[in-house]
């Protein structure tokens, strides 16, 4: 393909235009907007295509042009622009427009982008099944024409269908590779690509289109995109396009991660955004023309790849399938399904409807934080918990609540900051041991490594900041007795579902209200009056383990006289 290099080609440039030397100077570190309106005066017979007009067009993609299409074919971008600002064409996309739609009014004023024309575009949006989907092509008769699949737009369903892609093909998949395979033709240069979940459709797609139309395709662009799950495709087939695959990633890179595919040719872009925010295409920089590049991932992002990768991979196909069905069924409450139409008040509403779903859904859920901090340490541990039968269970959880309500009870002041310095300090001892651990499973040390020695000389610098802090060890106290009844509330209200009788529905339903005040009162509480509280809710917590006792000795007598 030919290469567009801003350099290299700086004598044809000034041709074009005495005034470009200086800037391009000036265009080191420029944003996709600044390359829009620099490199928009030139077509792309002057200029070749680079990749980042890939990027533009994949931006440009996110748009819904379907009332444009009413009564035409194909329709040139730049007389889509009076669309979008009567709210005819609008952006479909998730977490706000990042800029999306500046790029967009650009492309559509520039010489370049403007007389690109939309053509054999589709949009498809269904619930159920669950499916989104929308590609259409970008033409610059007789030098080219891009595919171009859109990534998730706002729909819940289209959201379920990208966590599908960890269990099943998915149907916007198949509609992905069929329409590959029935618009590219001979006698056209062709370029497939596509973004975040447009790129896994690219990638699809790619994989396959018959030899013949293969042949056709000059080039593939996977913009941060997920890769096929490796238990329903075969990632060898990914050897085939390799040659003539580009992949591009942020330094922060998590969607991307998600199955990787395995391409040669992977370039890890700059962004000027933090965190996951850099998986918009509209914070991705260019350099010179072409894409600014930094050697390898930021360290942050590689430990979520790891922590993501083993909570997948530990979860059979069948219970993923479940997981994803009951988590979106839990998102459809009130009827929501865009994205858009959230309110504060939703996320509660989710959390209920997550609580009454199975006990795998649930389980599912609460390992990805287990596997972040203890790093499958305990996993030995939680195999063996079946040997205990509940009975056996409930009298050693008895036993643990009345030694915590012993020592709430007793506890003052002095032993709040005594017992704050002793749980950071365990919490220290822990991580160092889960990086030594780490470090001799995998008998080096990696980025992930190095990250959680960061982790571990923060929780220090925490202690010492504890330490030379007047009363913060005390107040750190109060907080994680407030979080520990948190806890205890949560698994209150979680038994209330599974108690047998309404006795016990009751019963759990008192401790979860209590457990909840305890932790407000714990969270809000002046520390002059932590040692009253204190004194309340060891009482009521004894109280509640010679209750649960009780319940035990009643439930033993009650079974031997139904056995007699």
């Amino acid at each position: 393909m030919s290469k567009f290099n801003a350099k290299k080609s700086l004598a044809r440039l000034k041709e074009l235009d005495l005034e470009l030397e200086n800037v391009i100077k000036d265009k080191q570190d420029c944003t996709l907007i600044d390359y829009v309106k620099w490199v928009g005066r030139f077509d792309f017979n002057e200029l070749p295509l680079s990749d980042a007009d890939v990027l533009v067009m994949c931006v440009l993609s996110y748009f819904e042009y379907t009332r444009a299409f009413e009564s035409a074919a194909e329709i040139l971008l730049k007389d889509t622009l009076w669309m979008n600002k009567a709210g005819i064409v609008k952006l479909m996309i998730t977490g706000g427009d990042m800029g999306n739609t500046n790029i967009y009014r650009a492309a559509c004023e520039s010489k370049r982008f403007g007389e690109l024309l939309i053509k054999d575009y589709v949009n498809i949006a269904s619930t159920e099944p669950p499916v989104q989907f929308s590609a259409m092509t970008f033409s610059a008769p007789g030098i080219f024409n891009m595919i171009c699949y859109r990534g998730t737009d706002s729909t819940v369903a289209g959201w379920k269908e990208n966590f599908m892609i960890s269990f099943t093909r998915t149907k916007a998949q198949e509609l992905a590779e069929k329409y590959a395979e029935e618009h590219i033709k001979k006698g056209e240069k062709w370029y497939v690509s596509g973004h975040s979940k447009g790129g896994n459709l690219a990638l699809c797609a790619a994989l396959s289109l018959t030899e013949e139309k293969s042949a056709l395709v000059d080039h593939i662009y996977l913009l941060d995109g997920p890769g096929l799950c490796p238990e329903v495709a075969e990632d060898e087939a990914i050897k085939n396009i390799d040659a003539k695959t580009t992949r591009v990633i942020p330094e922060f890179d998590v969607i991307g991660k998600l199955f990787e595919p395995k391409i040669t040719d992977t370039k890890i872009v700059r962004s000027f955004r933090k965190g996951i925010n850099q998986h918009s295409l509209a914070s991705w920089m260019v350099d010179h023309g072409e894409l600014s590049t930094v050697p390898q991932n930021a360290p942050g992002c590689m430990v979520i790849n790891d922590l993501v990768d083993n909570w997948i991979r530990s979860i059979d196909l069948e219970r993923r399938k479940q997981f994803v069905n009951e988590l979106f069924d839990s998102m459809s409450v009130d009827g929501v399904t865009d994205l858009a139409d959230i309110t504060p008040e939703y996320y509660g509403k989710v959390v209920v409807e997550l609580i009454g779903k199975s006990r795998d859904t649930k389980k599912i859920l609460g390992e990805l934080p287990k596997k972040l901090f203890l790093d499958g340490v305990f996993d030995e541990i939680e195999s063996q918990k079946n040997m205990y039968s509940q009975r056996q269970f409930d009298v050693l959880f008895a036993a643990g609540l009345f030694v915590f309500g012993l020592a709430t009870m007793l506890i003052s002041a002095k032993l709040f900051e005594i017992v704050s310095l002793l749980i950071v300090s365990v919490i220290i001892l822990f991580q160092l041991f889960v990086l030594i651990r780490r470090i001799i499973k995998q008998k080096r040390v990696n980025e992930n490594s190095r990250l959680r020695i960061i982790m571990l000389i923060g929780t220090v610098g925490i202690l010492l900041f504890l330490l030379l802090r007047p009363g913060a060890l005390s107040v750190l106290g109060s907080v994680i007795i407030g979080l520990i009844f948190t806890v205890f509330a949560y698994v209150s209200f979680e038994r209330i579902a599974l108690s047998k009788t309404v006795f016990l529905r009751v019963f759990s339903v008192i401790e979860a209200v209590l457990a909840s005040i305890l932790a407000l009162v714990f969270f809000i509480v002046p520390q002059e009056y932590v040692g009253i509280a204190a004194l309340i809710a060891g009482g009521i917590v004894i109280t509640d383990a010679v209750l649960r006792i009780v319940l035990v000795i009643y439930s033993l007598i009650k079974e031997r006289a139904h056995g007699k």
